[in-house]
């Protein structure tokens, strides 16, 4: 796959798509020959093209020409759904949410009989691009550590509802980092309870799910929720100190995720490239930082590619990082304020990293809406610095760092209990997102930044072989899809 393209459906896609589906309907070639994920891999999609032309139809029944599909559907102008469209998709999945467990793929079909008015050949081609559609959601998760594993529901009644709901009230009015915010979103609730909205919840994990959305939806904090857990949540719950037990497991999925860097590379024409998931607390993640930005030291200019920063992260990774960026004269980054203690704590570079700093050349930051929390501040700090240029979309809005509080035995809420405060523009993104300075869908943000980075380049060029040489990558890059 292109290294900067984002195809609704790839190779290893595919082959998901084979080693799930295949086995449960049974799909196969015109010779009624099993196709493996293997035959996936040599197939030229080129020619299956030409195949359904030659043959005078759409063979949706093979998942090779439905990957076709797919991707030629991706190149198609869009077409927004009607409420027509909506409201059948919406029947469609309550009828599949109401087929028993045990039903297969295969079998599906007759349960959407009565909802999808088609013959049997159509309701087929539907199941198989909803499976196709489910793998895809599924695909770019699969092999990562979830984050909380599946709870077990159970009922509630109306005493451990209300409890619950004032018990949530009270916290936010107690620990929200904004007060005025706090009592808007008791406002917000208690109208719904007046109107009744909550008295048909019997379930646990539906109460928190529906109070996370209507406290959101009263303010637009993306790390304030609430939580159910099928077991018991202990009282110590909250603040305290994590168990050698936690802190080894903590450390353990550090490690298995290279402590939030995924991806390092120096790409043609000498631009430094590194991809960062996660920023793990630097007294763990450190070294591994320092060694990254040590290998890039030389390069011309760096991307910082964040597309994929979805979220948690520790201040003192965005401390270390940015440190490299700027010379031995301490910079003011950021501050966290804090509601308890009416306390402010400041966030500047440090005397010292190890190895070379990267002063005096540019910095880009590749942003997408996933990009969220720590990614955001180390985004948003440099941009209001004027020490990188953003470049993607805008991200998810997420400034105010939360902490857990426990409601009852099942119930816990997570409540932002400070808010970031930048030295320059003296707000946040909180609810905003970041803007980027370039837009640009996010598949195509790495060519706009490295295509930026080039002229970047040919501009500071001092002898002409050096200006050719860029010219030549530039007019490569610009060629690549």
């Amino acid at each position: 796959m292109p290294k900067d393209s984002t195809t609704l459906v790839d190779r290893r896609a595919l082959k998901v798509l084979f080693d799930t589906y295949w086995t449960s309907t049974g799909w196969r070639d015109e010779q009624s020959r099993s196709i493996s994920p293997d035959d996936a891999e040599r197939e030229d999609l080129n020619v299956l093209n030409f195949e359904r032309f030659k043959w005078g139809r759409v063979r949706h029944d093979q998942p090779l020409y439905a990957s076709l599909d797919l991707q030629l559907f991706q190149e198609h102008p869009r077409i927004d759904p009607t409420a027509g469209d909506v409201a059948v998709f919406k029947d469609l999945l309550q009828a599949i949410e109401a087929a028993p467990i045990t039903t297969t793929s295969a079998s599906l079909e007759k349960h959407l009989a009565k909802v999808f008015k088609s013959n049997k050949a159509e309701r087929d081609i539907v199941v198989g691009i909803l499976v196709v559609l489910a793998i895809m959601l599924l695909f770019p998760i699969l092999g990562r550590p979830q984050s909380r594993p599946e709870q077990t529901d159970l009922p509630i009644n109306a005493p451990t509802r209300t409890e619950v709901i004032e018990a949530v009230i009270a916290r936010l009015k107690e620990s929200y980092v904004l007060p005025e915010v706090a009592a808007q979103m008791e406002r917000a609730i208690r109208a719904r309870m007046e109107r009744g909205e909550y008295n048909q919840i019997t379930s646990g994990a539906a109460l928190a799910q529906t109070l996370t959305s209507d406290l959101r939806e009263a303010h637009n904090d993306r790390h304030l929720e609430v939580r159910y857990r099928s077991e018991p949540i202990p009282r110590s719950a909250g603040r305290r100190e994590p168990t050698p037990e936690q802190l080894e497991r903590a450390l353990r999925f550090a490690k298995s995720v290279n402590f939030g860097f995924e991806r390092i590379d120096r790409l043609e024409g000498n631009i430094g490239y590194l991809r960062i998931d996660g920023f793990i607390p630097a007294d763990v993640g450190g070294k591994t930082a320092a060694a990254a930005m040590n290998f890039l030291a030389y390069t011309d200019a760096l991307i910082f590619d964040l597309r994929e920063s979805a979220g948690g992260g520790d201040p003192s990774m965005v401390v270390f990082l940015s440190t490299y960026l700027f010379g031995s004269e301490p910079v003011h980054l950021n501050d966290l304020y804090w509601r308890e203690g009416d306390r402010t704590h400041q966030y500047w570079t440090l005397p010292y990293v190890p190895g070379e700093r990267y002063v005096g050349k540019p910095v880009y930051i590749l942003t997408s809406k996933r990009t969220f929390s720590a990614g955001e501040e180390f985004a948003y700090n440099l941009q209001a610095l004027r020490r990188a240029t953003l470049i993607g979309e805008t991200t998810g809005g997420g400034a105010n760092p939360r902490e857990e509080f426990r409601i009852n035995e099942h119930f816990e809420i997570f409540v932002p209990t400070g808010r970031a405060v930048n030295p320059v523009t003296k707000t946040n993104w909180e609810g905003t997102g970041v803007k980027p300075d370039i837009e640009a869908p996010e598949a195509q943000a790495l060519r706009t930044a490295h295509l930026a980075a080039l002229r970047r380049s040919l501009e500071a060029a001092t002898d002409e072989r050096s200006r050719e040489r860029l010219r030549g990558v530039i007019e490569r890059v610009e060629r690549q899809p």
